[in-house]
């Protein structure tokens, strides 16, 4: 890792220090700069900690408590160092959609859910994207598809749905890792109950500058505040730092118990509401019922119509149960283009709301 002053050099010996008492990072993948906040470019980063223990052997909850520390050391030589300026200068487009699964209940939904997504949209994603699975189980073998490489799964904690934020707060600081970002131009989050069309969002994406600050996806409201709705949040390369630090230095997780209105609230407390502010992207179709069998499919059809009849023109569908997601699949498989890539950058939002207005 190359410093460019003696500040650098305390900061990581800093953090260096922290890791040692953690000796533990929360993933199964092998990134060696998992906490680096601000990078010169794609191969030169400034601030990293580097943990090579293994995650096995940690609980959830002991997990959840060190990312804590982790997060805590971060921030703090995040104050020393300062922001390095980017001067990343090329980009292609290539977007990584990091699949949010829970699968450590056996009893739950969640595993039908991740073979769900990884029988579907996520088997072959379209040409410039790849698909990454952030797993929440202690200890191997992961219930995910065999068929899932190692290292596209990422060990994130294990919280109940009050302390979905918290998991969160680790997800975001675990994609500003040097290994994606040499990689990716475009990371999105994505809920295991969602459905992504890869090769739509490829398309728009490109038409988008990666180097600029954007956050993106379903934008709803809460007590005034705009924010991207948790199943589809879309990131530049430029704002994954950006949010890894605010993550870090929003010290405040508990007071909500939705992930996505807690970033929202940390941008605002740390006054980069209009630094980073939500914007929609794509055309969106989304019924978040929980107690009753979503009415996705039914919105789908409506919101294609208006998009010239093709199921192709929609970039994401929540909530979609797995036995709709399949079915969905299967009609974007034998629906034509689309050809509304442009007219669509920042287009439809489709709500139950909608459905029942008619």
């Amino acid at each position: 890792m190359f410093l460019r002053s003696m500040m650098g050099v305390m900061a990581v010996a800093s953090c260096f220090a922290a890791s040692v008492l953690l000796c533990v990072v929360v993933r199964a993948v092998n990134v060696t700069s998992v906490l680096s906040i601000r990078t010169a470019s794609r191969t030169h980063a400034a601030g990293a900690v580097t943990s090579n223990s293994s995650v096995g052997t940690v609980s959830g909850q002991t997990a959840l408590v060190l990312s804590e520390l982790v997060i805590s050391s971060l921030s703090q030589s995040m104050d020393a160092v300062g922001a390095v300026p980017s001067n990343a200068t090329r980009y292609d487009g290539t977007v990584c959609f990091f699949v949010r699964t829970s699968t450590v209940d056996e009893h739950s939904d969640g595993r039908a859910k991740a073979r769900a997504v990884a029988e579907t949209w996520a088997l072959a994603p379209a040409e410039r994207s790849r698909v990454y699975f952030f797993v929440d189980e202690d200890t191997e073998p992961y219930h995910l598809p065999s068929a899932i490489p190692a290292d596209r799964i990422i060990k994130t904690v294990n919280v109940d749905y009050n302390h979905l934020p918290q998991r969160m707060r680790v997800e975001l600081v675990l994609i500003n890792s040097r290994e994606f970002k040499e990689s990716c131009d475009w990371f999105a989050l994505v809920d295991d109950d969602t459905y992504v069309n890869t090769a739509s969002v490829v398309k728009k994406v490109g038409q988008l500058d990666a180097s600029q600050l954007h956050y993106m996806g379903f934008v709803r409201s809460c007590g005034g505040d705009k924010f991207v709705h948790g199943p589809f949040k879309l990131f530049s390369y430029e704002a994954v730092p950006l949010i890894a630090e605010v993550s870090a230095k929003c010290d405040d997780w508990s007071s909500t118990s939705w992930d996505d209105v807690g970033v929202a609230r940390c941008l605002k407390d740390l006054g980069l509401s209009l630094t980073l502010p939500a914007k929609s992207f794509g055309n969106a179709v989304e019924d978040n019922d929980r107690r009753h069998h979503p009415k996705t499919m039914e919105l789908a059809a409506q919101a294609s119509a208006k998009l010239g009849g093709s199921v192709s023109c929609l970039d994401y569908l929540h909530k979609m149960l797995p036995d709709d997601m399949r079915q969905f699949h299967r009609l974007v498989q034998q629906s034509p283009e689309c050809h509304q890539h442009t007219a669509s950058l920042l287009g439809a939002e489709v709500t139950i709301d909608d459905l029942y207005s008619q």
